[in-house]
């Protein structure tokens, strides 16, 4: 059975479980026989049928395979279509032609989906099919999407939604409008997009389409991670899997590891990377995927490169750059880009101005702002070393303009000082200022977001380390009783859902209280890294103003006054924020605390809670931004504040305070 996938991914702590153990365990060994049943069921049909009968079958057949057996279905829709023509049967034709364009497109077989795409087309309008030409549309329409070709892709789809609206077939409208949704992510219009995911995720719930819900779950997934929202976007990203597990849909399992492969490379959590990238590479090989396989490789070359192995990374983008011809014009341009960073790496200063010129163009053609910007910013690099300080002024500021108009600050902060540095060079002390000044508005707003995912890494290695024990239970448990469910299955099938729906509604409540402590903490996380890091903020603020200050003193006054306004902003209290918060995870704690010790502080009191959230010391100095030293010498103090004898485990004590 497929699930064993999913408990894979388990033994790296990142589902929920108690969510689905009892669904994953039923459910999956009946659905999973009763689709093989049913395709098996229509094999045997199709030996006993003729003519148009038989055809109409074998479609049937291809288009219940075309996502877990694609090589399968080819064949059924190409005997259909050659039985179709030997008798002149046109509409079996259409359908067999629309098959093969659909499941060409879901192996990235783009051009040929396209042919296939355009003579259905010319079929379906031969026969006055309005919907069939849609659909053929739509598909063109995914085609240039997965290529990069967003302007093509959006008058492909316009002119499908359009004849969708006129028929007022609703379902393909709001399945026309998500392909549109996705050109406005892959453009960078977020916000935009995730309104239509969320519009039609609802739907898909209401019609029960899970195949729509695990489309748009997904979509939802990647603009969570664009948006920084990791905690949401894997979150999202595990339901997806759930369901592709139980759907036996391979393609769909192999896209989404490659989509929480992502998210955890930009938490900067590599092994758990690779390791998750490394069974989607074995699911697309299965596939004989080649676009996906090339996003594999490249995505688990940049978890290497992120720990300093770049050897193993170069292999892989090598991997990637074998596959060239499958790949979208976008990722092959992000490909050549990385592959430049590993030369500059090397110091082979030449091969690193190859790629990265090779990559500028590639990603000027299909306008990816942000992959411009960056191969621009390395370009200056280059040119830097090589003296060449005109040229690489005119390509910083062309990279400055893309990230503040693409709002990424680390981005603006690294250019900002690149330009600050080469304006002092040539002796214009203002601009060196000004930018200088920008590095220091960008470092501000980019500042919480690296302590969040601090602490966004610190809560899920908590969650491995929490389910790992119940995951191994669980999978033997699976295995010794395997038999076991499936005789339930099939003597009581009815009465097991019964069992099941009154199950759910019993945990109803228990679910949504365990959902709403986990916001709580996440919540809680966030909101105290302003008041955690605002001494160190403003002392490391403090020390930037002075280092300016004593290259150019005439701007001393200037810098006086921009240094109060920035203290005075940064300095604005939040610990009732904190408090607040943390109260709703554990009522009355701090209540509790200062009845016996009404002297704590409020930094004691954080330390309290930290140690209540069972964050580990190392983690605590992470976040922090101090040493573990420094964490244990005020636990120390602690300690002695609240009189724990030496006994006594300080973190017992924490937990010991009823609330």
């Amino acid at each position: 059975m497929k699930i064993i996938s999913l408990i894979d991914l388990c033994e790296l702590g990142r589902i929920k479980l108690w969510r689905y153990y009892i669904t994953a365990i039923i459910f999956t060994f009946y659905f999973s026989h009763l689709e093989a049943s049913e395709v098996d069921s229509l094999k045997q049909l199709s030996y006993t049928l003729s003519d148009s009968a038989k055809v109409d079958v074998l479609n049937q057949i291809s288009w219940e395979l075309k996502s877990s057996n694609a090589h399968e279905a080819i064949n059924y829709a190409s005997k259909a279509l050659d039985q179709s023509r030997l008798i002149s049967y046109k509409k079996g034709q259409v359908e067999a032609l629309f098959n093969l364009s659909v499941i060409h497109s879901i192996k990235s077989n783009f051009k040929l989906s396209d042919s296939l795409s355009f003579a259905a087309i010319s079929l379906f309008r031969s026969t006055q099919n309005l919907v069939g030409i849609a659909k053929s549309w739509n598909v063109l329409g995914l085609n240039h999407i997965a290529r990069g070709n967003y302007q093509e892709a959006s008058e492909y789809l316009k002119k499908s939604l359009a004849i969708f609206k006129e028929v007022n077939y609703i379902e393909y409208i709001l399945k026309v409008e998500g392909n549109l949704a996705n050109i406005n992510y892959q453009l960078g219009h977020f916000d935009s997009a995730l309104i239509s995911y969320q519009n039609l995720i609802r739907y898909a719930k209401e019609k029960a389409d899970v195949e729509m819900l695990a489309d748009n779950l997904k979509n939802q997934g990647l603009v969570y991670a664009e948006l920084g929202k990791y905690a949401q976007s894997l979150e999202t990203f595990f339901e997806v899997l759930e369901i592709s597990n139980q759907l036996e849909d391979s393609n769909r399992i192999g896209g989404v590891l490659n989509s929480i492969s992502t998210v955890f490379n930009q938490l900067d959590m590599a092994d758990e990377s690779i390791e998750t990238i490394r069974r989607a590479i074995r699911i697309n090989e299965k596939l004989k995927n080649n676009r996906r396989l090339a996003d594999n490789f490249n995505s688990i070359a940049n978890a290497f490169r992120k720990i300093d192995q770049f050897d193993s990374a170069f292999i892989y983008y090598q991997k990637a750059i074998k596959k060239n011809e499958y790949i979208q014009n976008n990722n092959r341009g992000l490909v050549y880009t990385n592959i430049g960073i590993y030369y500059m790496h090397l110091n082979k200063i030449d091969s690193a101005e190859h790629y990265l010129k090779r990559a500028l163009k590639i990603n000027t053609l299909s306008n990816q702002e942000d992959d411009i910007a960056r191969d621009k910013l390395n370009l200056a690099e280059i040119y830097q070393i090589n003296g060449e300080n005109d040229s690489a002024l005119n390509l910083l500021l062309e990279s400055y303009e893309y990230w503040v108009r693409l709002k990424m600050y680390k981005q603006i902060a690294l250019t900002a000082e690149k330009l600050s540095i080469l304006y002092s060079k040539y002796g214009n002390q203002k601009m060196a200022f000004d930018y200088q000044l920008e590095v220091k508005r960008a470092q501000d707003s980019i500042f919480s977001r690296e302590k969040q995912n601090e602490l966004m890494r610190v809560l899920i290695k908590q969650r491995l380390k929490e389910q790992s024990d119940f995951t191994v239970l669980k999978d033997h448990n699976s295995k010794n009783n395997k038999s076991m469910y499936l005789s339930m299955l099939l003597i009581s099938a009815i009465g097991i859902l019964l069992l099941v729906i009154m199950w759910h509604k019993r945990k109803n409540t228990v679910i949504e209280l365990k959902n709403n402590l986990d916001k709580k903490e996440r919540e809680l996380t966030f909101q105290s890294l302003s008041s955690i890091q605002k001494d160190q903020f403003i002392q490391q603020f403090t020390k930037n103003i002075e280092d300016v200050t004593r290259k150019n003193p005439e701007n001393q006054s200037m810098l006086s006054l921009l240094q109060d306004a920035k203290i005075q902003s940064i300095g604005m209290e939040s610990w009732d924020n904190f408090k607040s918060t943390f109260e709703q995870i554990a009522p009355n704690f701090f209540e509790a605390l200062l009845q016996k010790h009404p002297t704590l502080t409020n930094k004691e009191l954080r330390l309290c809670a930290m140690m209540r959230l069972n964050i580990p010391t190392e983690e605590m100095a992470k976040i922090l931004g101090i040493s573990s030293k420094s964490v244990n010498m005020a636990k120390y103090r602690l300690r002695k504040h609240l009189n724990v004898s030496g006994k006594r485990s300080l973190e017992k004590f924490i937990f010991s305070i009823k609330i």
